[in-house]
């Protein structure tokens, strides 16, 4: 089971993201602060390689923004900046220094925030980039995210070589995206395509993919 893990999450929203190969630790205070992670309301979920961890920081601090108070300018505006860069990242938009901006954010806002809410809202996105820091430099310079997530730079397409025609794909399409009849070989239509990874899991080839 846990070579097809890709990380352990832990729920409590100021936790942080670990990787499979941590999947043994202890769960004690000590033992996850040791990793760069703590356990908060107690629970955890565990995640495949099918989430995109930039995504899942922009989750995290879409809810530090919307529940910040407001007194300290750290955590009022850093997060909201963070999140910015974060957005950028998904959307295609990001850069390299993005990455760095990001990383200062973060450690500014946890040294110099007033509150636990503050000064815990950057532990998600610095563990995930300390863990999984090749994702972040897919969404920032290859403009590339491999899990589909977002759907900006997202792009499914059918390797000419593998596919046998047999429809399968196109039968299963929920927005009739991919064109070709009979033992044609699949196309499928970018400005149609929805990226929702139907044909992906349809095709008994392996012949689509990003």
């Amino acid at each position: 089971m846990e070579e097809n893990l890709k990380q352990l999450k832990l729920v409590d929203l100021h936790g942080g993201c670990i990787p499979g190969e941590h999947l043994d630790t202890p769960i004690d205070y000590e033992s996850l602060k040791a990793i760069g992670s703590m356990m908060g309301s107690g629970g955890l979920i565990v995640m495949d390689d099918t989430k995109c961890m930039v995504c899942l920081a922009k989750f995290y601090l879409e809810f530090t923004v919307s529940e910040s108070c407001g007194k300290c300018t750290p955590c009022r505006i850093g997060t909201k900046r963070m999140l910015e860069i974060l957005e950028r990242l998904c959307a295609g938009e990001g850069s390299e220094l993005d990455i760095y901006k990001l990383e200062k954010l973060a450690v500014n806002i946890q040294k110099s925030s007033i509150c636990g809410l503050g000064q815990s809202a950057p532990n998600p996105v610095i563990s995930t980039m300390k863990y999984f820091r090749e994702e972040f430099r897919e969404h920032a310079i290859q403009k590339e995210c491999k899990a589909l997530e977002c759907k900006a730079m997202s792009k499914i397409i059918i390797d000419e070589e593998k596919c046998k025609g047999c429809g399968l794909c196109q039968k299963h399409c929920p927005v009739r995206a991919i064109k070709g009849e009979g033992r044609e070989k699949r196309i499928i239509d970018q400005e149609k395509c929805i990226k929702c990874g139907t044909c992906l899991t349809s095709c008994p080839f392996h012949a689509i993919g990003n």
